[in-house]
């Protein structure tokens, strides 16, 4: 009838047990998953912010360059008319021109090419602090299991020396 008791109350130690190691085990799971996804958000939305500062900042230098190029444009087309009978006398000044347009073209491909750069290097930033962060957080994940594995080991073992041999005999 003692040994029944015992049996009874190891049981309900069990129970009581795993129950506790179910509610652990719960609640790193949602404090794991709730950590990820902010650092995850985090990290998306310091990325979107930098894609988009880029990408104004590349419509605004686009935009001004190809506002200059089109006036330039505009002001060229006035100056043919005048120079088309005096071709000969105004060569240097079409050269010049020529020169000036290049120059817009060159400009043009070059923030074209920052700008393909500038990207590069932004989405090489957030693969690297993705990679971080998910290095982090599995670190993170298996510190947790570490520390829970042994609360619950220290809780086996507490429980266990709770019943020792000489409780039983006695």
């Amino acid at each position: 009838n003692e040994m029944q008791k015992l049996v009874d109350g190891l049981k309900v130690n069990v129970s009581k047990s795993l129950n506790c190691k179910q509610k652990l085990l719960e609640e790193f799971t949602s404090s794991s998953l709730s950590s990820c996804k902010k650092k995850v958000e985090e990290t998306w939305q310091t990325h979107k912010r930098d894609r988009k500062e880029l990408r104004e900042n590349f419509e605004v230098t686009v935009g001004d360059v190809l506002n200059s190029w089109k006036d330039e444009i505009q002001d060229n087309k006035k100056y043919e008319d005048r120079l088309h009978a005096l071709f000969q006398q105004h060569q240097e000044l079409i050269d010049e021109i020529r020169n000036v347009h290049l120059k817009y073209l060159t400009h043009f491909h070059e923030s074209c090419k920052m700008y393909i750069e500038s990207v590069n290097v932004i989405d090489k930033r957030y693969e690297k602090q993705l990679a971080s962060t998910h290095s982090a957080m599995k670190k993170e994940a298996l510190g947790l299991k570490k520390k829970t594995l042994q609360r619950m080991r220290q809780q086996e073992i507490a429980e266990a020396d709770k019943y020792s041999p000489s409780e039983i005999s006695g």
